[in-house]
């Protein structure tokens, strides 16, 4: 395949490096990115091994567009076993990491066993280093970087790192990029810390070659037009995903008080885009961007002076409105200190407020908390108790274990408003707003996730968002639509949100590698990596049983916004849930029928 499939698989424990094209039977199956992670978890991985041994595997993985001007071809993919649920755990980042490892001639970097010390892993032109880090083992996300391109003189150095939540195996614990990136969901990091891997560096020289320039750049400036003239684009430039908010109070399924309302008249004007635009002072794009959403906003707050990046819409619900803080300043100074010490600001909100409710309902008291005070809105919790969590302190160690198994430990009915999926926090979205959105949760196969498909888009596929009638099937056409942008490596919100059509991609596809694609085969690939993706978690003894919801999303109603006195039911959830399996080709109870496996040839 031409400049794509390039796999170099590396032991840390017996500092070996193996290089191997992936055939182009296998490229032209399951493409690259998602695609291309499912099919080498399920053949490269032991089944039943545990996420933080050295026995894990971890990979990271750039897209078939990558490098080139594609439109949002800037991501890319962290795929394992994930340390919070014990099955499938994909994440995703920007960052110059993605470009740098395609131009050292690697595409997926496979990483085994454990270092003996804390250690770096070095791409370069094809060759791999392991260096000693254990200067750098404690020292926070921002000023590793920061050292890193300092130590080698390059401020395009491509870096992925973890902070001390990874090297203290957090369930929850994130890998750095260019500071304000992350690929932060399903505790990626622990793995990381699990074999002594600070960071992973990439600086190469080859570049990427292209079949067909001309075919590129003439659809790329088709598409740079249609964003120029898109008030969408516009609207995400000056207030970045800040303006999610404003759909989800108004559609009624913004988590508030740890999901106890769908609504907060409270943040309006405070932490939305209207209380937002006015501390941005830079806007920002990633590595071949047309929809620039980065916004950089400055605030005053616990840590004095504050710069950050966003916050983004999810960490201004989880820690903004789900734990009842309406301080700009605040939930940046909180954001600031998650993504220094390396953890995901969706768990982390959402485990507070989860802690928060049972300390408010009394099932927890301040002797088990050490003292704290764990009201919602209590701003003088944060962002001091974050760090905590990193570090095991006091009552963050309990919260480090991330909400199942917290509500286990306090039981006394706790485990109906532990909102998770598989162990994976929830994410800024109630699903009670829009039914399918709790199948959505359900069958991700990564947990509690909002990428497989767009929540607020869930809310506008079918006529009635508060009936069962159609969910399945429009949740069945946007994970194929994700997926398919995961597996291309290109951002959802240029593929999502400008409608970047797959057609498109298709073209750039062509253009980049000289492989053609119709709009068939590539649903098929789509479905071949959700159903090895769901082999996987099979092997791994995740069934129908565990796609499922906590109990508040399906048993009570909302007491505000256009859901509000509605429940979905357990008949109907199921009833949604199994109309989503046979849609791809899966009995009823979630296994892939023998008749799928031939026809989509796995």
């Amino acid at each position: 395949m031409k400049d794509y499939g390039r796999l170099w698989d590396y032991d840390l424990s017996l500092k070996t490096l193996k290089m191997k094209q992936i055939p182009d039977n296998i490229i032209k199956k399951y493409l690259g990115g998602r695609g291309l992670a499912s099919y080498l978890m399920f053949t490269e991985s032991e089944k039943g091994v545990d996420p933080l041994s050295p026995d894990n595997i971890i990979m990271f993985i750039s897209g078939p567009l990558t490098g080139t001007p594609a439109p949002g071809a800037g991501k890319y993919l962290v795929a394992t076993k994930s340390s919070a649920t014990g099955g499938w755990s994909e994440s995703y980042s920007s960052g110059a990491l993605s470009t740098e490892m395609r131009y050292a001639g690697c595409d997926v970097l496979i990483i085994r066993g454990k270092a003996e010390t804390p250690s770096i892993i070095s791409l370069t032109d094809n060759n791999v280093e392991l260096i000693d880090a254990t200067d750098l083992w404690g020292i926070d996300t921002y000023e590793t970087e920061h050292i890193l391109k300092r130590r080698y003189g390059n401020e395009r150095l491509g870096i992925a790192c973890i902070g001390p939540a990874g090297e203290n195996l957090i369930i929850s614990a994130l890998i750095n990029s260019d500071t304000f990136r992350q690929a932060g969901r399903g505790g990626v990091g622990a793995v990381m810390g699990s074999k002594n891997l600070k960071a992973l560096i990439a600086n190469g020289t080859k570049g990427i070659s292209c079949m067909d320039k001309d075919r590129l750049l003439s659809h790329l400036a088709s598409n740079v037009k249609d964003a120029q003239n898109d008030v969408r684009v516009e609207n995400r430039r000056k207030f970045g995903t800040s303006a999610t908010m404003l759909n989800t109070n108004r559609l009624g399924m913004l988590p508030t008080l740890n999901y106890q309302k769908g609504t907060s008249p409270e943040a309006m004007g405070k932490i939305d885009a209207n209380g937002v635009k006015d501390h941005v002072y830079h806007t920002k794009g990633c590595i071949s961007c047309i929809t620039p959403c980065g916004i950089m906003t400055h605030s005053k707050g616990p840590l004095g002076e504050q710069y950050v990046e966003g916050p983004e819409y999810e960490t201004l619900s989880m820690l903004g409105s789900n734990v009842g803080i309406y301080d700009l300043g605040i939930i940046s100074a909180s954001n600031i200190v998650c993504d220094k010490e390396g953890l995901d600001t969706i768990s982390t909100g959402n485990t507070i407020a989860f802690a928060m409710e049972c300390f408010e309902k009394g099932l927890i008291d301040e002797s088990f908390t050490g003292g704290l005070k764990l009201t919602f809105g209590n701003a003088d919790l944060f962002p001091w108790i974050i760090s905590d969590i990193a570090h095991k302190r006091g009552f963050g160690a309990k919260l480090a274990l991330g909400v199942r198994a917290l509500s286990k430990e306090i039981g006394q009915g706790s485990e109906h408003f532990a909102m998770h999926t598989k162990g994976l926090e929830y994410a800024g979205y109630d699903p009670r707003a829009a039914y399918g959105g709790a199948v959505a949760y359900a069958v991700a196969p990564r947990g509690g996730c909002h990428r497989r498909s767009s929540p607020v888009h869930v809310a506008f596929a079918t006529d009635d968002p508060l009936q069962i009638k159609g969910h399945s099937n429009a949740l069945r056409k946007l994970f194929v639509e994700r997926s398919l942008l995961h597996t291309l490596l290109v951002c959802d919100f240029v593929g999502r949100s400008l409608h970047v059509a797959i057609e498109d991609y298709i073209e750039y596809i062509k253009a980049v590698l000289g492989l053609t694609f119709t709009e068939e085969e590539f649903v098929d690939i789509a479905d071949r990596t959700e159903t090895i993706i769901r082999l996987y978690n099979n092997r791994e003894g995740l069934t129908k049983k565990d796609d499922t919801v906590a109990p508040r999303i399906v048993e009570d109603a909302l007491p505000d916004g256009p859901g509000a006195g509605k429940t979905i039911g357990w008949s109907n959830f199921y009833k949604m849930l199994e109309e989503y399996y046979l849609l791809y080709g899966w009995d009823k109870d979630g296994i892939p029928t023998k008749e799928t496996l031939r026809r989509l040839d796995i």
